[in-house]
């Protein structure tokens, strides 16, 4: 049986990671109260202004940001957490790229 491909091996891992991370996500909004997940829903998801979430949901747009400030509160730990790992990859991956660049540099010079 073929072996997958490193990137394909990636993709696959990153694909796990992303539907773990949507489910996270789909599980926090769902436990909202439903006038917090409707401001979250139209700020967030649906990207309206603030002004536009604030007239369709016919409050002000002062509440509007309470509601949404509430709303993400709970999630900000997982979400440093989550910019923390993001990070923790992008800084691996630059070690291997020096790394691959040394070697390859050695193997040139030793021509």
């Amino acid at each position: 049986m073929q072996q997958p491909a490193a990137d394909e091996t990636d993709i696959c891992q990153d694909d796990k990671f992303l539907n773990a991370q949507v489910s996270l996500l789909q599980k926090a909004i769902a436990q909202l109260s439903p006038q917090k997940r409707g401001v979250f829903e139209l700020c967030k998801l649906q990207k309206q202004t603030y002004l536009q979430a604030a007239k369709e949901l016919q409050i002000s747009k002062h509440t509007l940001k309470e509601f949404l400030s509430e709303a993400i509160a709970p999630n900000k730990d997982y979400t440093t957490l989550y910019t923390s790992f993001l990070l923790f990859k992008a800084r691996f991956m630059v070690i291997i790229c020096i790394f691959c660049i040394f070697v390859f540099c050695a193997d040139v010079a030793s021509f």
